[in-house]
This record gives structure tokens, C-alpha cells and sequence, in this order.
């Protein structure tokens, strides 16, 4: 089960309605502790977010970079964080603009993981 906690609220109708929008798959680069669920977790925030800022009707990139690791990060063998703390920051590609946002990812000790997300400054 995967919990969740955003530090930015987004109502689900409006990402669900602009996720669908999207027609190509998402090109990810760089490093991110995040497994794939976790990771397609985030991006429904972050794309329809990304989407509205800049008008666009589908996020082509992702590039990712952790920026801190507090404790140390272990997984399972089904690729969830166990321990550790992580931030990130996550820049989003639509059309010919950049947004970037923060994420920090805190396991939750039941083989879930909490999310914050924010824009970044």
C-alpha cells in the first residue's frame, strides 16, 4: 500500500483530467531513489502541474538529481526504500520550457513511502 503526503495540494479530478492529455512516453534521465511505481506516483502530480504552468499538453522529460540523502537508504528485493531519507529535484520538460520541483521521499516503515512535492524557487 502506498502512502501518500504532498506539500502542495493538487485536486485529483484535475490531474487525473490533464494526465490523460499526455500522448508520448515520458523520456527519464538522471538518478532518483524512487522505484517505478513510486516514480510514476510523483509524475501524476508533477506532469499536470508541469502542464499548466506552461500550457503545454504533454511533458516529453524528466531529469532527475538527488541533492541529499539523510540516514542511510536501503530497498527490499521489490525495489521499495526501507530507511533513509532522500530530496531530489526533479525538472520537468514541456514544449520549450523547464519546471522544477522539489521532492523529498521518507519511507514509512510498512513498505510504503511518503512524497512531498513543491515547486521549486
Amino acid at each position: 500500500m502506498m502512502k501518500t503526503q504532498f506539500g502542495l495540494f493538487v485536486g485529483g479530478a484535475l490531474s487525473l483530467a490533464l494526465a490523460s492529455c499526455a500522448t508520448a512516453p515520458i523520456v527519464f534521465s538522471g538518478e532518483t531513489v524512487a522505484s517505478t511505481r513510486l516514480r510514476n506516483d510523483a509524475l501524476g502530480i508533477i506532469a499536470p502541474l508541469t502542464m499548466k504552468r506552461t500550457g503545454c499538453k504533454s511533458v516529453e522529460r524528466l531529469r532527475t538529481s538527488i541533492l541529499a540523502v539523510e540516514g542511510e537508504v536501503r530497498g527490499n528485493l521489490d525495489g521499495e526504500m526501507t530507511s533513509g531519507t532522500t530530496r531530489e529535484r526533479w525538472v520537468a520538460s514541456a514544449c520549450v520550457s523547464e519546471v522544477a520541483f522539489l521532492v523529498k521521499f521518507t519511507p514509512d516503515g510498512q513498505g510504503g513511502s511518503y512524497y512531498e512535492i513543491e515547486p521549486e524557487n
